[in-house]
């Protein structure tokens, strides 16, 4: 049985994949008028970027903590980009750090899983019995971030500008769906769950 997992992420130190002199440039803007509330466009458009593929743009550190071990750990959201540790409390409660050569990671599916590579350890009974941190995203840097999800965030931006009442087609509100240019950049890199 696979475990989905639900890792935390620390304080929310965000790196945008486009500038505000992107945005202000494919909107034509040449004044700091709007600096602050187009930065949050920026922002917002993120956000919903990394809603609709379910997982970061920019890497992020994860941590996962589990009470017991499954033979199959699902690393949610991804693509997983590095373990830092896997840390555990032992049957003496005493916390210990797994060696990378008892564990693999692979992906299948679009989805990274965390195996043995013959048994996992024993832990101690507690909910925080195990501990693992990892890195996600799509890249490890602005410069990675595929052209395309950056000019899916630009079009996102530059439409939360140009509506900013979200105008919808009767009560329902526009969103990546809706826009096929956005929906079509960012399909390659949308999680499908199995």
């Amino acid at each position: 049985m696979t475990k989905k997992a639900s890792p935390t992420s620390a304080v929310d130190t965000r790196i945008t994949p486009i500038s505000l002199p992107d945005l202000k440039d494919q909107l034509r803007i040449d004044h700091s008028d709007q600096d602050r509330m187009l930065i949050g466009k920026i922002k917002a458009a993120v956000s919903e970027i990394e809603a609709y593929i379910d997982g970061p743009v920019i890497q992020r550190s994860m941590t996962l903590k589990l009470s017991a071990w499954e033979d199959e750990i699902q690393l949610l959201p991804g693509p997983v980009l590095a373990i830092v540790s896997i840390r555990y409390y032992d049957t003496d409660n005493v916390q210990q750090t797994l060696d990378a050569a008892d564990y693999e990671l692979y992906e299948e599916n679009r989805i990274d899983r965390l195996v043995a590579v013959s048994d996992w350890p024993v832990v101690y009974d507690r909910k925080d019995a195990i501990e693992i941190v990892y890195q996600a995203g799509l890249a490890a840097s602005v410069t990675q971030v595929p052209t395309n999800v950056k000019e899916a965030v630009l079009l996102r931006a530059s439409t939360r500008y140009s509506m900013p009442e979200e105008a919808g087609i009767g009560t329902v509100a526009w969103n990546i769906e809706n826009d096929f240019n956005a929906e079509s950049l960012l399909m390659p890199y949308k999680l499908m769950h199995c």
